[in-house]
């Protein structure tokens, strides 16, 4: 019964990330090729982007309507209306016009961005605390698969021309044959989302938002009765056993008694007590804003972005095959954090990393000083690129999805992650936008600026983020209320 339980939560987590990560993300690169051909778009023109930045917009925007729309729906509808906007995907290799592709892109990014927010939060809802950084983390690692699954899709499906400049690529393949390649790689997307679809219907409404205040207080309960041993039952004592003895009771909605029953059955002393509007909690907001700050302004778009430069400047003949070895890389490490995060805790695996991520943004423009002879440059900051990859990975680009969706009592944990998550969108937006006009203005000099944010939120967070590994949402809650702001990750849950 608990295993079943916990693969339902497992699949909500990988199935999710599967569909964000080649839907929102993956496909769009092989892609964007295939749409300047199919539509005849000049690579440098607005409209040859727009196609994929309105994949962005629609996911920014949809993610910041995202709390009231959970909020009205459910998680568990939530989550179903966002994978039927998924599938709008289907309808792209059919579409003649490219306005009409415009709009479909954004159908899609708002599936997307709803996703973002469903899928996390409805996993941390439920999730027994000694496992939920595990189970969060799950997200993160099947995002940056199902990136290198597209990589390796669109090596394959773009063919041995692949490294072309796009217009000569375009020469070589009729439109036909361009709309047969773009199938291919759609209808992966369609069939994630299909698959997420029937999880969804499989899976119980076990967490109402709006009533999560009382949802968080019975587990509560439970995990609070299965701390105290059999015996000291027996002996009437009340032990405080250490949090490793804890055992985990499935919540309600996976076969355990509806929580109105056991109200009315005297189960459930008191509930908990927090207040449901966002401005009485101020301090987890900011927190969780600073932590996806930390992703997309630490620079991880624009390191992807500019590592074409590094192979270039060592004259790789196979651009294509070295960004599937880059996007190899950024998965694996994310096993890292998955296998980590609950055994030594989000604090003491995600500060590190933070710091890490800066210190390679200020030395990575210093690289054109110290070494002359472009390829050892180049090499050099291969090496970086992956110190970089590997430090963002184990740390804010897989714990933002565990530590944004515990830091919120139940009631609001919904609306608070899906600010968060906004705020991930719209740096993701900005960062597109402004890297390539601030690489040409500053050049390499406009790793400074990622570095500086960086150190930024490393020093924040340093000062204020908690540790929450093997803490309940109310626990939490009650820790971030008591603790004044500058605690150096100190919780007091007195």
């Amino acid at each position: 019964h608990i295993l079943c339980a916990m693969l339902l939560l497992a699949l909500v987590n990988i199935l999710g990330g599967l569909v964000y990560g080649y839907t929102g993300v993956g496909m769009n690169n092989p892609l964007h090729t295939l749409w300047s051909c199919w539509y005849t778009l000049d690579p440098g023109m607005l409209r040859a982007s727009l196609l994929t930045s309105c994949v962005n917009f629609g996911a920014c925007a949809f993610c910041m309507l995202s709390g009231r729309i959970l909020q009205f729906t459910g998680p568990k509808w939530g989550l179903a209306l966002s994978n039927l906007l998924c599938c709008v995907a289907a309808l792209m290799i059919v579409v003649e016009q490219y306005w009409t592709q415009v709009v479909l892109h954004t159908i899609v990014g708002c599936g997307v961005g709803l996703l973002s927010c469903a899928a996390p939060t409805y996993v941390s809802a439920n999730a027994p605390v000694h496992l939920r950084g595990t189970l969060g983390s799950l997200f993160q690692v099947s995002v940056t698969f199902a990136i290198l699954f597209a990589s390796v899709g669109g090596y394959f499906v773009l063919g041995g021309d692949r490294d072309l400049p796009i217009p000569r690529y375009c020469q070589q393949h009729t439109v036909a044959d361009v709309r047969g390649r773009a199938m291919l790689l759609t209808l992966p997307a369609v069939a994630l989302s299909l698959a997420m679809l029937v999880l969804t219907w499989c899976l119980p409404s076990c967490t109402d938002y709006p009533d999560g205040a009382q949802t968080e207080a019975l587990l509560t309960k439970q995990r609070s009765d299965a701390l105290i041993p059999a015996e000291a039952k027996h002996r009437g004592s009340n032990p405080n056993p250490d949090q490793s003895t804890r055992r985990w009771s499935p919540p309600v909605g996976f076969g355990s008694a509806s929580l109105d029953r056991t109200l009315s059955e005297g189960h459930l002393d008191d509930l908990a007590t927090t207040s449901p509007h966002m401005r009485h909690h101020l301090k987890p907001l900011l927190i969780g804003v600073v932590t996806a700050v930390s992703i997309q302004g630490s620079g991880i778009n624009a390191v992807m972005f500019y590592s074409n430069s590094f192979f270039e400047a060592a004259d790789v003949p196979y651009k294509s095959l070295g960004s599937v070895v880059i996007m190899l890389w950024n998965f694996l490490t994310t096993l890292v954090a998955l296998l980590l995060v609950d055994r030594l805790g989000r604090r003491k695996l995600y500060l590190p990393m933070m710091w890490l991520v800066a210190a390679t943004m200020f030395i990575l423009p210093l690289t054109n000083t110290w070494v002359a002879d472009p390829h050892w440059r180049a090499g050099l900051c291969f090496a970086l690129l992956g110190v970089f990859i590997g430090a963002f990975e184990i740390g804010p680009g897989s714990l933002f999805w565990v530590i944004a969706s515990e830091l919120f009592p139940q009631e609001i944990s919904v609306l608070g992650f899906a600010i968060c998550t906004s705020v991930t969108w719209t740096m993701c937006i900005a960062v597109t936008l402004l890297f390539p006009l601030l690489q040409h203005v500053l050049g390499n000099s406009v790793f400074y600026i990622f570095g500086a944010v960086g150190i930024f939120c490393a020093l924040f967070l340093t000062a204020t983020l908690p540790e929450t590994k093997g803490l309940t949402k109310a626990e939490i809650t009650k820790g971030l209320q008591s603790t004044p702001w500058v605690s150096f990750g100190q919780l007091v849950l007195e």
